[in-house]
């Protein structure tokens, strides 16, 4: 628990910093049209070994456009299951919520922010005789607008690399190894309404 705290203390701090250095790209962009809005995504991700699909539904930005929040979920597999003597894919489903702080790079399609926030599992028979596993996620990522003139396009891609701690534990398998834990990749596009 002690490593989600100090990556959500980090991504809280980067966002602020980001927060203060970002007032001052505000009026060269004014006459830019950003995507601002709602937002519905898609992603795939791997949490350490575990790859993973998923969909994400953003606020608008909001505090001088710099701040968001991230609801997400989706499905992962557990690649070491075991069924019927042979290794197979166990899948269980993710929820986060993640609070996004950041700005935009001046002069740039490019928005660079930090992320934090609670996730929690929904186990699967095959991994567990708990139904639920709770942790955090926190890292850093950067989203790329696609440009028509003089405003964004509705579609952007982003990526975002980080870490996840839990406490989900596949205590039906031998060993009762610990997994959904570790490094973050995250890749997506993201429609702006």
């Amino acid at each position: 628990m002690r490593l989600i705290s100090s990556k959500s203390v980090l991504a809280c701090w980067l966002a602020a910093a980001v927060f203060c250095g970002a007032r001052e790209s505000r009026a060269a962009d004014a006459s830019y049209a950003r995507a601002q809005g709602f937002a519905l995504g898609f992603n795939l991700h791997r949490f350490q070994d575990d790859f993973g699909v998923g969909l994400t539904a953003a606020t608008p930005f909001f505090a001088g456009d710099h701040l968001r929040l991230t609801l997400g979920g989706g499905v992962a597999f557990y690649p070491y299951g075991v069924s019927h003597r042979e290794q197979a894919w166990e899948n269980y489903g993710h929820v986060r919520l993640v609070f996004e702080g950041g700005a935009r790079a001046p002069g740039s399609p490019v928005r660079l922010y930090s992320f934090g926030g609670p996730i929690l599992y929904l186990l699967g028979d095959g991994l567990s005789t708990k139904a639920v596993a709770v942790g955090g996620l926190g890292g850093f990522g950067f989203e790329y607008y696609f440009m028509t003139e003089k405003r964004d396009g509705p579609v952007s891609y982003h990526m975002e690399l980080g870490g996840i701690g839990t406490n989900a534990q596949a205590d039906k398998l031998a060993g009762k190894p610990r997994f959904g834990g570790g490094f973050l990749i995250n890749v997506g596009m993201r429609w702006y309404l």
